[in-house]
């Protein structure tokens, strides 16, 4: 106590001094958190403005751009923006316009005029008429000339290939008994026993050797007179526009103009390699084997021959109907030649078939394709095609090319192939010259849009893809 007293002074002016730098640390301490705070925020601008000075901006078509975000900088990739959308439209303008090639022809935006084959057909024939029916006979006439024998007119498909057929037997046997009684008729008359007169007869073995002649002088003079082998059952006819049948719906009519949009762009593929030669020989595909289209064309290698000599189909399964159905699942792989392999002559691997399912109702239920998954929808509709050949191996790429160059809308899907013996074509009657050769069968995907198709397709498959007007 003493010691306090006599140091009280000191004492007091210590705990001074203590309060003084207590109380002059303490608000330190505190502005030194908001003074951290401060300078943080303040980097953080410091930051943001280093990036947007030295920011780099990519406008194609200009040179890159380093700098701060001017107005300027926005307005001009605003403005490429744009053009790039209007891009886009004028590529979906295009695209529909190159799948329309060779199947209609735009008279005005709202009316659009279907092509048979490559004929145009009138404003009449459209399926949008009273009743749903076509009255005018006239399409069947021109449908049933697409079919009609070489020679018969200039627009049909036998003529367009220049094709021909092996003789038949009774081709043959007329040929036969034709020179048999001109050789006959030459011969000295015989004289029997009672005196009466008689025509001497060709002995057996020369009538077998005539036979033998005349056979191979036919089939050689078919193969020289024509560039590939093809007959009306080489195509496809929907059994209601035959001859005799009643007036043709217009859902017969929608799909015989379709069905000649896909078979006048084989026999154009066709005609792009053949056209410059002479005869079968020299031809690189040989024959047309038959050309199937539908929703079950995938497992189709061809219809029922009718009186005409005509593979044809019911009149249904066009697309593949609307929604998904199952598929294949194996994996499609694509066969050697198109992998970069050169193309042999034994059996090539074949890739999966799309499963097609079918409601009770009998029309297709699906499905979607092996490759693309695509089914029918509002945007667009999908069948498939199956074409069959005879074709000189290293010719496929390039027919595969020439089925691509006639539409846009076509995807190869498949390509199966094997041998042909040329003996035992050629005792069919088919004369295929020294080249190897063989039978290819082709799968492909053919998609219509519906921007444009939707104005020739009949008020069914409007209702069904929900398409009930042409601007919709």
């Amino acid at each position: 106590m003493n010691f306090i007293k006599a140091n009280i002074v000191p004492i007091i002016c210590g705990l001074v001094v203590l309060l003084a730098i207590v109380a002059m640390f303490y608000p330190i301490g505190k502005y030194e958190k908001h003074l951290k705070k401060k300078m943080r925020e303040a980097l953080s601008k410091v930051i943001t403005a280093q990036s947007l000075a030295s920011n780099t901006v990519h406008i194609p078509g200009e040179p890159v751009f380093n700098g701060p975000i001017v107005p300027a900088v926005i307005k001009a990739k605003r403005t490429v923006q744009q053009y790039l959308a209007s891009q886009v439209r004028d590529i979906e303008r295009l695209y529909a316009a190159l799948n329309a090639r060779g199947r209609v022809v735009y008279v005005t935006r709202s009316r659009v005029i279907p092509l048979l084959g490559n004929h145009r057909l009138g404003g009449n024939i459209l399926p949008h008429i009273p009743r749903n029916l076509v009255i005018r006979g006239d399409f069947r006439r021109a449908y049933l000339g697409l079919f009609a024998p070489r020679g018969a007119n200039s627009y049909s498909w036998l003529t367009q290939l220049d094709a021909g057929s092996p003789p038949s037997k009774r081709t043959i046997a007329r040929e036969v008994q034709k020179r048999l009684r001109a050789i006959e008729a030459s011969l000295p008359q015989t004289t029997s026993s009672n005196g009466s007169g008689g025509q001497s007869g060709v002995p057996r073995s020369q009538r077998r050797a005539l036979i033998k002649q005349i056979t191979q002088k036919l089939v050689y003079d078919t193969a020289l007179h024509c560039r590939i082998y093809a007959d009306r059952a080489s195509f496809q006819m929907r059994s209601g526009l035959k001859s005799g049948q009643p007036l043709p719906h217009s859902t017969v009519v929608y799909q015989g103009v379709v069905d000649s949009w896909l078979q006048q762009d084989v026999v154009n593929a066709i005609n792009e390699l053949d056209a410059g030669s002479m005869d079968v020989a020299t031809s690189p595909i040989k024959r047309l084997i038959h050309i199937c289209i539908g929703a079950d064309a995938a497992g189709t290698s061809r219809g029922s021959t009718t009186d005409l000599g005509t593979a044809t189909v019911p009149d249904s399964g066009l697309f593949l109907a609307t929604g998904h159905s199952t598929t294949s699942n194996s994996q499609y792989v694509p066969p050697p030649f198109m992998q970069g392999g050169r193309p042999g002559f034994g059996p090539m691997s074949n890739a999966p078939m799309p499963n097609i399912a079918v409601s009770s109702s009998g029309k297709n239920a699906g499905p979607e394709t092996p490759v693309t998954h695509l089914t029918s929808n509002k945007k667009f509709q999908v069948t498939m095609m199956r074409v069959s050949v005879d074709i000189v191996p290293s010719d496929i790429n390039a027919f595969i090319n020439a089925l691509y160059h006639q539409n846009i809308g076509y995807t190869v899907l498949n390509v199966s192939l094997r041998t042909v013996d040329p003996i035992q074509a050629l005792t069919s009657g088919y004369v295929y010259g020294k080249t190897p050769v063989v039978r290819a069968d082709i799968l492909l995907q053919v998609i219509f849009l519906s921007s444009w198709n939707r104005k020739i397709m009949p008020r069914h498959y409007l209702r069904e893809l929900g398409l009930t007007a042409a601007g919709k």
